[in-house]
């Protein structure tokens, strides 16, 4: 029997310009991001891609503008991105039935 994963919460911390943003993805409910420019949108949708491991981020390393920056100056050592799956029908509430893919990355000076 297939089972049917969906994207329920996605959790940045950290990232770019994100000190910290949580979603919940409602079942049958389309999800937008609106806002202004340099509101984060597309922050939000690289760091989704950047847990998938999307081919732009095949032999991606972080920069120092990819940890979070404070106002007053102070950036971020390390930032996370998960993205929770749920599955869906009749596995939806056994533990095996929800997963999490994370990744983390911790600012290293060579």
């Amino acid at each position: 029997m297939p089972v049917d994963y969906r994207l329920s919460k996605v959790v940045i911390k950290n990232f770019r310009g994100i000190d910290y943003f949580e979603l919940e993805l409602q079942p049958g409910f389309p999800t937008v991001l609106i806002g202004t420019n340099n509101a984060g949108k597309t922050t939000v949708l690289n760091a989704i891609a950047l847990a998938f491991h999307q081919a732009e981020f095949y032999n991606w390393s972080p920069a120092e503008t990819d940890y979070y920056c404070d106002s007053t100056g102070s950036r971020s050592k390390e930032f996370l991105v998960q993205v929770h799956f749920q599955a869906g029908g009749e596995l939806a509430c056994l533990p095996s039935g929800q997963s999490v893919m994370q990744r983390s990355f911790t600012e290293s000076k060579s």
